[in-house]
């Protein structure tokens, strides 16, 4: 029961929590872990209506795939996706052997779906107001990123 009370606590802090990104001048708030379920405490709303004034919220989606083909992304509670944009997670690791999570692979196939960007790249998006690109095999950003991926579609 305490780790309930921890979480619920955490979930309080997490919809006030605005008033300090604002006083420090976030420009992106992004919060890196999935809220795929409805909270047991009714702090959904209360979130989501924080999300809505701070109008600066990225949330973390999930790419799901089947084998190597993109199935499709899981997304926060609707409450909350609605009020916030998301970004899915995907970082690749470099080697079979060695668990280092060191390159961002751009899957153009799901970049087609609404809010089809990784996390990092709708972060960025986000931060120079500019929308994500991908053609050619390059990744732009508005003026401030112009970046050649690699035969995988990845960023090292």
């Amino acid at each position: 029961m305490k780790n309930m009370e921890v979480f619920r606590s955490g979930a309080r802090t997490l919809a006030r929590s605005h008033r300090y990104w604002q006083a420090f001048g976030a420009s992106v708030v992004a919060l890196d872990f999935l809220m795929d379920f409805k909270s047991s405490y009714g702090e959904d709303e209360p979130t989501a209506e924080m999300f809505k004034t701070a109008d600066n919220v990225l949330l973390v989606s999930y790419a799901n795939f089947v084998g190597d083909k993109f199935d499709r992304l899981a997304y926060p509670t609707e409450v909350l996706k609605n009020q916030a944009r998301t970004g899915y997670s995907n970082l690749e690791p470099t080697s079979a052997i060695i668990d280092n999570l060191a390159r961002l692979r751009i899957h153009p196939d799901i970049t087609m779906a609404k809010e089809g960007w990784p996390f990092a790249i709708q972060a960025l998006s986000m931060y120079w107001g500019a929308e994500a690109k991908l053609k050619d095999g390059v990744l732009t950003i508005g003026d401030e990123v112009s970046v050649e991926l690699d035969q995988f579609s990845d960023i090292y």
